[in-house]
């Protein structure tokens, strides 16, 4: 389904998001998965992923309570960070090296692809379509 609606939405001109993602090299490697990235958040916790705000598997201390982190859940996390050698025969390596989304590989316990290898004669050809649809609107002189 995801599919069609892509390939209408290119057909019509559309850009479908940051190609950087798929084309560039950790294009797709998620903040979170760098062992030196932490987030506050207003409340003043400290949290590894923004997407998880509100589970405390992801909060890993309070700055009204002084600088104490508790090292044993971002010791949990970090094992979810680390290099997977299965991952370095996947065609999406450079752009994921498994690091898309620690918060998956966390709560699954296991690596988890943000694509699907089967796809991925699909996703080579929205890269080039998006490339096309983005040389045109630049020799057509329009903003972008």
């Amino acid at each position: 389904m995801q599919g069609t609606w892509e390939r209408e939405a290119q057909e019509q001109g559309f850009l479908l998001g940051d190609l950087g993602m798929l084309t560039q090299i950790a294009g797709s490697v998620c903040y979170a998965s760098k062992s030196s990235n932490l987030t506050i958040n207003p409340k003043l916790e400290v949290l590894k992923c923004t997407i998880a705000l509100n589970q405390e598997h992801n909060k890993f201390g309070n700055l009204q309570e002084g600088l104490k982190l508790e090292a044993h859940k971002l010791e949990a996390w970090e094992e979810h960070i680390q290099f997977d050698p299965a991952c370095k025969d996947c065609f999406f390596f450079f752009q994921c090296m498994g690091r898309a989304c620690v918060l998956k590989n966390y709560l699954s316990k296991s690596k988890k692809c943000p694509i699907v290898p089967k796809n991925a004669p699909f996703l080579v050809e929205k890269i080039r379509k998006q490339k096309e649809i983005l040389r045109k609107a630049v020799s057509d002189g329009k903003n972008i």
